[in-house]
């Protein structure tokens, strides 16, 4: 390998170095929202239990109750979606980083190999029912509370 090949593969091996430690920190933030999105779904489950006790005579708060559970369920699944996303492409990053530094992989070969589009798409479209669910259901709510004075 000649120098400018050398200097190439040595500025493209600082910048994988620098994306791996980015990716370390990205799962490190991915599980740090996982468990505060399960305390959440969690604590949000007792107070929806709490509520509907309460509320059971008044059966017209059954449907926001299950609007507020699919938003909970869509969230619970996007976290995991998004949690083992982040840990395949950390994963997928490790083994395609040594294949690049050991010279067997191309570096546009090794950026392609990290293309997980399709379950971003996933996470994103239920995060947006899961708000979509909140607001729905914060609305009705407040409809059925105030027509119940």
């Amino acid at each position: 390998m000649d120098q400018g090949n050398e200097a190439a593969h040595s500025s493209e091996r600082a910048i994988v170095l620098r994306i791996e430690e980015r990716l370390y920190e990205t799962y490190r933030t991915c599980a740090d929202r996982a468990i505060k999105a399960l305390f959440f779904l969690n604590s949000g489950g007792a107070v929806t239990i709490l509520t509907y006790q309460k509320a059971a005579s008044k059966n017209s708060f059954s449907v926001p109750l299950r609007i507020f559970l699919v938003g909970l369920v869509a969230i619970f699944i996007m976290v995991a979606i998004d949690y083992f996303l982040v840990l395949n492409i950390r994963d997928a990053f490790k083994k395609n980083a040594l294949l690049f530094l050991e010279h067997k992989l191309s570096f546009p070969q090794f950026q392609n190999a990290l293309e997980r589009k399709e379950w971003f798409r996933v996470a994103l479209f239920l995060g947006i029912i899961s708000g979509v669910s909140v607001v729905v259901g914060i609305i009705w709510g407040l409809t059925l509370y105030s027509t119940m004075k």
